[in-house]
Protein backbone atom coordinates (compact mmCIF):
# COMPACT_ATOMS: atom_id res chain seq x y z
CA UNK A 1 0.00 0.00 0.00
CA UNK A 2 2.99 2.15 0.78
CA UNK A 3 4.06 1.87 -2.46
CA UNK A 4 0.99 2.50 -4.26
CA UNK A 5 0.33 5.37 -2.36
CA UNK A 6 3.96 6.90 -3.22
CA UNK A 7 3.18 5.83 -6.67
CA UNK A 8 0.13 8.22 -6.73
CA UNK A 9 1.95 10.65 -5.12
CA UNK A 10 4.53 11.08 -8.05
CA UNK A 11 2.29 10.74 -10.47
CA UNK A 12 -0.08 13.47 -9.09
CA UNK A 13 -3.00 11.36 -8.84
CA UNK A 14 -6.16 13.75 -7.43
CA UNK A 15 -8.42 10.74 -6.67
CA UNK A 16 -7.65 7.22 -5.92
CA UNK A 17 -10.75 5.13 -4.72
CA UNK A 18 -11.43 1.49 -3.07
CA UNK A 19 -13.88 -1.13 -1.74
CA UNK A 20 -13.48 -2.71 1.57
CA UNK A 21 -15.48 -4.96 3.24
CA UNK A 22 -17.56 -3.26 5.69
CA UNK A 23 -16.70 -6.06 8.50
CA UNK A 24 -13.07 -6.15 7.28
CA UNK A 25 -12.22 -3.35 10.07
CA UNK A 26 -8.82 -3.79 10.48
CA UNK A 27 -7.98 -3.29 6.71
CA UNK A 28 -10.49 -0.44 6.73
CA UNK A 29 -8.27 0.82 9.39
CA UNK A 30 -4.81 0.52 7.63
CA UNK A 31 -6.43 2.12 4.76
CA UNK A 32 -7.48 5.09 6.34
CA UNK A 33 -3.60 5.56 7.87
CA UNK A 34 -2.71 6.39 4.13
CA UNK A 35 -5.18 9.14 3.83
CA UNK A 36 -8.53 6.77 2.74
CA UNK A 37 -11.60 7.82 3.90
CA UNK A 38 -15.24 6.35 3.83
CA UNK A 39 -17.92 8.23 1.73
CA UNK A 40 -20.45 5.52 1.00
CA UNK A 41 -21.70 2.40 2.06
CA UNK A 42 -21.74 0.15 -1.24
CA UNK A 43 -24.86 -2.63 -0.90
CA UNK A 44 -25.53 -5.84 -2.37
CA UNK A 45 -29.70 -6.08 -2.74
CA UNK A 46 -31.36 -9.29 -4.24
CA UNK A 47 -34.57 -10.98 -5.19
CA UNK A 48 -34.62 -14.30 -5.77
CA UNK A 49 -37.90 -15.66 -8.14
CA UNK A 50 -40.28 -14.08 -10.14
CA UNK A 51 -41.15 -10.29 -9.91
CA UNK A 52 -45.01 -10.00 -8.45
CA UNK A 53 -45.73 -6.29 -9.86
CA UNK A 54 -43.77 -4.15 -12.09
CA UNK A 55 -41.82 -1.35 -11.21
CA UNK A 56 -43.75 1.02 -13.76
CA UNK A 57 -45.85 3.91 -12.19
CA UNK A 58 -49.36 3.88 -12.74
CA UNK A 59 -49.41 7.03 -13.37
CA UNK A 60 -47.32 6.77 -16.01
CA UNK A 61 -48.83 6.38 -19.65
CA UNK A 62 -47.59 4.03 -22.19
CA UNK A 63 -46.11 7.18 -24.73
CA UNK A 64 -44.77 9.19 -21.44
CA UNK A 65 -41.12 7.65 -21.85
CA UNK A 66 -39.34 5.42 -24.47
CA UNK A 67 -36.61 2.86 -23.28
CA UNK A 68 -33.53 2.03 -25.81
CA UNK A 69 -31.22 -1.00 -25.21
CA UNK A 70 -27.52 -0.71 -25.98
CA UNK A 71 -24.37 -1.51 -24.89
CA UNK A 72 -22.56 -0.30 -21.82
CA UNK A 73 -19.98 1.59 -23.90
CA UNK A 74 -23.45 4.01 -25.11
CA UNK A 75 -23.94 5.67 -21.53
CA UNK A 76 -20.06 7.03 -21.45
CA UNK A 77 -20.55 10.43 -22.85
CA UNK A 78 -24.02 11.29 -20.62
CA UNK A 79 -23.57 14.53 -18.75
CA UNK A 80 -24.61 12.78 -15.87
CA UNK A 81 -22.67 9.37 -16.18
CA UNK A 82 -21.36 8.66 -12.64
CA UNK A 83 -17.47 8.71 -13.55
CA UNK A 84 -17.21 8.29 -9.76
CA UNK A 85 -18.91 5.27 -9.46
CA UNK A 86 -16.73 2.11 -7.95
CA UNK A 87 -14.55 1.02 -10.60
CA UNK A 88 -16.47 -2.12 -11.07
CA UNK A 89 -19.05 -0.58 -12.04
CA UNK A 90 -17.84 1.84 -14.76
CA UNK A 91 -18.90 0.81 -18.52
CA UNK A 92 -15.54 0.16 -19.37
CA UNK A 93 -15.44 -2.92 -16.38
CA UNK A 94 -18.59 -4.63 -18.43
CA UNK A 95 -17.02 -6.43 -20.73
CA UNK A 96 -20.45 -8.03 -21.39
CA UNK A 97 -22.11 -5.17 -20.28
CA UNK A 98 -25.44 -3.74 -21.37
CA UNK A 99 -27.29 -0.35 -20.88
CA UNK A 100 -31.42 1.25 -20.92
CA UNK A 101 -31.44 4.86 -21.56
CA UNK A 102 -34.92 6.06 -21.13
CA UNK A 103 -35.78 8.77 -23.07
CA UNK A 104 -38.87 11.64 -23.11
CA UNK A 105 -41.23 12.51 -25.89
CA UNK A 106 -37.86 14.88 -27.45
CA UNK A 107 -35.86 11.85 -27.58
CA UNK A 108 -33.60 13.30 -25.18
CA UNK A 109 -31.94 11.10 -22.80
CA UNK A 110 -32.91 11.37 -19.30
CA UNK A 111 -31.83 8.60 -17.68
CA UNK A 112 -29.60 5.12 -17.90
CA UNK A 113 -29.07 1.69 -16.53
CA UNK A 114 -25.95 -0.14 -16.86
CA UNK A 115 -26.54 -4.29 -16.04
CA UNK A 116 -25.62 -7.79 -17.49
CA UNK A 117 -27.33 -11.14 -17.88
CA UNK A 118 -26.07 -13.91 -16.50
CA UNK A 119 -26.99 -17.37 -18.35
CA UNK A 120 -26.29 -21.09 -16.92
CA UNK A 121 -24.52 -23.91 -18.68
CA UNK A 122 -27.99 -24.41 -20.86
CA UNK A 123 -28.67 -20.97 -21.62
CA UNK A 124 -31.31 -20.42 -19.52
CA UNK A 125 -31.86 -16.92 -17.77
CA UNK A 126 -30.06 -17.45 -14.26
CA UNK A 127 -29.08 -13.88 -13.03
CA UNK A 128 -29.62 -10.11 -13.89
CA UNK A 129 -27.33 -7.80 -12.29
CA UNK A 130 -27.58 -3.97 -11.56
CA UNK A 131 -24.47 -1.94 -11.75
CA UNK A 132 -25.79 1.34 -12.07
CA UNK A 133 -28.93 3.63 -12.12
CA UNK A 134 -29.58 7.32 -12.57
CA UNK A 135 -32.10 9.69 -13.37
CA UNK A 136 -30.64 13.16 -14.98
CA UNK A 137 -30.54 15.48 -12.29
CA UNK A 138 -33.10 18.32 -11.57
CA UNK A 139 -35.89 16.17 -13.16
CA UNK A 140 -39.07 15.96 -10.98
CA UNK A 141 -40.18 12.82 -12.43
CA UNK A 142 -36.77 11.09 -11.36
CA UNK A 143 -38.77 8.07 -9.77
CA UNK A 144 -40.63 7.27 -12.34
CA UNK A 145 -37.72 7.85 -15.04
CA UNK A 146 -35.94 5.19 -12.09
CA UNK A 147 -38.63 2.66 -12.45
CA UNK A 148 -38.87 2.69 -16.30
CA UNK A 149 -35.20 1.71 -16.14
CA UNK A 150 -35.58 -0.75 -13.50
CA UNK A 151 -39.03 -2.39 -15.32
CA UNK A 152 -36.98 -2.87 -18.51
CA UNK A 153 -33.87 -4.07 -17.40
CA UNK A 154 -35.11 -6.66 -14.70
CA UNK A 155 -37.71 -7.94 -17.34
CA UNK A 156 -39.09 -10.71 -17.90
CA UNK A 157 -40.89 -10.28 -14.72
CA UNK A 158 -42.31 -13.84 -14.51
CA UNK A 159 -38.86 -15.46 -15.04
CA UNK A 160 -37.76 -17.16 -11.58
CA UNK A 161 -34.12 -15.87 -11.62
CA UNK A 162 -31.98 -14.02 -9.17
CA UNK A 163 -32.12 -10.06 -9.61
CA UNK A 164 -29.14 -8.36 -7.65
CA UNK A 165 -27.17 -5.03 -7.41
CA UNK A 166 -23.98 -4.83 -7.46
CA UNK A 167 -22.19 -2.42 -5.57
CA UNK A 168 -25.01 -0.19 -5.34
CA UNK A 169 -24.49 2.93 -2.94
CA UNK A 170 -26.46 3.75 0.10
CA UNK A 171 -26.46 6.87 -1.47
CA UNK A 172 -28.08 6.24 -4.16
CA UNK A 173 -31.63 6.61 -1.93
CA UNK A 174 -33.97 5.89 -4.44
CA UNK A 175 -32.42 3.24 -6.13
CA UNK A 176 -32.66 1.70 -2.89
CA UNK A 177 -36.06 2.26 -1.73
CA UNK A 178 -38.13 1.68 -5.06
CA UNK A 179 -35.76 -1.86 -4.86
CA UNK A 180 -36.89 -2.32 -1.45
CA UNK A 181 -40.70 -1.47 -2.21
CA UNK A 182 -40.65 -4.40 -4.84
CA UNK A 183 -39.29 -6.64 -2.36
CA UNK A 184 -35.41 -6.83 -2.72
CA UNK A 185 -33.80 -7.29 0.21
CA UNK A 186 -29.92 -7.06 1.71
CA UNK A 187 -27.89 -10.20 0.35
CA UNK A 188 -25.64 -12.11 3.33
CA UNK A 189 -23.29 -14.81 3.64
CA UNK A 190 -23.62 -18.60 4.50
CA UNK A 191 -22.40 -17.41 8.27
CA UNK A 192 -25.42 -14.85 8.00
CA UNK A 193 -23.03 -11.78 7.97
CA UNK A 194 -24.37 -8.79 5.37
CA UNK A 195 -22.76 -8.49 2.44
CA UNK A 196 -22.09 -4.73 2.18
CA UNK A 197 -18.79 -2.95 1.18
CA UNK A 198 -17.20 0.64 2.19
CA UNK A 199 -16.41 3.17 -0.26
CA UNK A 200 -13.29 4.66 0.36
CA UNK A 201 -11.28 7.30 -1.55
CA UNK A 202 -8.17 9.66 -1.44
CA UNK A 203 -7.50 12.79 -2.69
CA UNK A 204 -4.44 14.10 -4.05
CA UNK A 205 -2.24 16.78 -2.24
CA UNK A 206 -3.66 19.58 -4.23
CA UNK A 207 -7.14 18.74 -3.81
CA UNK A 208 -6.89 18.18 0.20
Amino acid sequence: MAATVECYEEQGVELATLEAFRINERAIALYETFGYHIVDQLCFLQHIGALETSFRSKSVGENDYRVARGTAHDVRLLSFYQHTAPWRTQWFALRGGQSILVKDALNHTIGYALYERVFDGEGSLASIVLYQCEAAPGRDDADEIVREALDALFAPHDEPCKRTTFNMPRANERVVRILQEAGFTDAHTADGIPFEQVYMVRKGKDDR
